[in-house]
């Protein structure tokens, strides 16, 4: 706000980052964004509320401990339904294993010679 037309660069240990890191980085971050939502929004649509369907899934994708609401830390996943399940399922395999492994078991060209 200081100096609005100033051009900043990225910089890491005083070296600047190059475009293709910030590249990486940020359409990292954009697929676990877009899987973080579209499974909550798919655990929202079996009936989950939304701080359950956010924070478990945020739990499971994070490996951090117990989630909000139906899946707090004074209740368990009991209440949830079985498909949303599975979806949680997947989604810890996807925050345990990385995104990219996950997607790479899942490519056509990964199991070709």
């Amino acid at each position: 706000m200081l100096r609005p037309r100033a051009i900043m660069h990225v910089k890491l240990s005083g070296k600047p980052v190059g475009e293709d890191i910030i590249t990486n980085t940020l359409g990292f971050i954009v697929i676990h964004l877009g899987i973080f939502g579209v499974f909550s929004l798919i655990l929202t649509l079996f009936g989950t509320d939304l701080v359950t369907s956010f924070s478990a899934v945020a739990s499971m994708m994070s490996n951090v401990g117990p989630a909000l609401a139906d899946a707090g830390a004074t209740r368990n996943y009991h209440e949830i339904a079985y498909p949303c399940k599975w979806v949680l399922t997947l989604s810890m395999l996807i925050g345990r294993l990385e995104i990219y492994t996950v997607i790479l078991i899942f490519l056509p060209l990964t199991w070709k010679k």
